[in-house]
């Protein structure tokens, strides 16, 4: 069956300004020993086990102190991982020291560090170099870190081109999340010529890898019919698998799913279900459909109170939806007191966005006054 050209920009997959800068936040904030094992080819953590003994401790400072760059980094990355007590400038003592003889594990952990810039100051053009001499050295996460820095201009101009080789060479060198990204490159033409079977390769390879990002993305292709005919089945198979495994997107494309009986039978209680796993993880959409089910009582016990809690924080992240919803129930009195100076706040912001109702509520308003 024939692929079919990906959607250009205003594509439900592409990648907004603020999903990129949600992205760079939670991976400034994941556990650096999480992030610094995922670079390693031989996991460091078995220099340190979960609860180390002192004389396993001392052992370790012993072999740190003798310049062992491998005990180096495993130590400071376990100090900054809170299972060996420290402080974080005896960690960042011991990343200097390997990164500094070359060491792409700690050249890849202290980057981190200075990209995040929560326990060291902000560094970027100084992580920028230090992925650049580990990626050199073959570590694939590096490559990987350098692709999301050039693809969102942090740090560096923003070059598609330079974002995908990157990830390609992270990905030949076994990054999943890595392929995942290349692929949609190739499907959307960023970076390259659009080459949708290549994409589609790419992207399903990573999904069947484990990459919830891929998963989801693949879930998404099947059900828009991007790879052949739509196949809404298909689509809720890779969203359900992503979305046990914690895919907040498949989360809500899952909720979707039920919620209008595309590709599974229609069952609002499922909906409320994986909208409220999403929303509990912050995504605004879900928030503002769980919303929406308390709000009608469908799937759930009609809840104004809890409804307007949900609005109230999809609003709050610039949901235009929400921000009509939230306006229309303090119009109304439905969860809160009745504020019409309130209502025309977030119909005002959601009128700013585009929405039409909200525009329509606005004029309503005007015409009552």
């Amino acid at each position: 069956m024939p692929l079919r050209p990906f959607c250009g920009p205003t594509c439900v997959l592409t990648r907004t300004d603020a999903a990129q800068r949600a992205t760079r936040a939670a991976l400034a904030s994941t556990s650096v020993l999480i992030l610094f094992l995922a670079a390693c080819a031989t996991d460091p953590s078995r220099l340190v086990p979960e609860s180390p003994s002192e004389a396993q401790i001392a052992a370790l400072r012993a072999r740190a102190d003798r310049g062992d760059h491998t005990s180096q980094t495993a130590l400071a990355v376990a100090i900054l991982d809170a299972r060996i007590p420290g402080p974080l400038e005896e960690a960042h003592r011991w990343l200097r020291e390997a990164s500094a003889s070359g060491d792409m594990h700690a050249q890849v952990a202290l980057a981190r560090l200075l990209e995040a810039g929560d326990r060291l100051e902000l560094d970027l053009d100084q992580a920028h170099t230090l992925y650049r001499r580990a990626a050199k050295s073959g570590s694939a996460e590096a490559a990987y870190r350098l692709g999301l820095m050039h693809e969102s201009g942090r740090g560096v101009d923003a070059h598609n081109g330079d974002a995908l080789r990157w990830y390609r060479q992270a990905a030949e060198r076994g990054h999943v999340e890595a392929r995942a990204l290349a692929g949609m490159m190739f499907l959307q033409g960023r970076g390259s010529p659009v080459r949708p079977m290549r994409g589609y390769r790419w992207i399903r390879q990573a999904a069947e890898e484990g990459s919830t990002s891929a998963q989801n993305t693949l879930g998404v292709l099947y059900e828009h019919g991007a790879i052949g005919d739509p196949d809404p089945g298909e689509a809720v198979a890779w969203y359900r698998r992503a979305a046990t495994s914690g895919g907040v997107l498949a989360q809500h494309n899952l909720g979707l799913a039920y919620m209008n009986g595309k590709g599974v039978e229609q069952d609002h209680a499922q909906a409320a279900h994986w909208f409220e796993l999403a929303a509990a993880a912050g995504h605004a959409p879900s928030q503002n459909k769980l919303g929406a089910l308390l709000a009608s009582g469908l799937g759930v016990a009609q809840d104004y109170d809890e409804a307007f809690q949900w609005f109230e924080r999809a609003a709050s992240q610039g949901s235009a939806a929400a921000q009509f919803n939230l306006g229309w129930f303090y119009e109304t009195g439905r969860g809160v007191v009745p504020d019409l100076g309130q209502a025309r706040h977030w119909y005002e912001l959601s009128a700013a966005q585009g929405d039409g109702k909200a525009r329509r509520a606005l004029e309503a308003l005007s015409r009552g006054s």
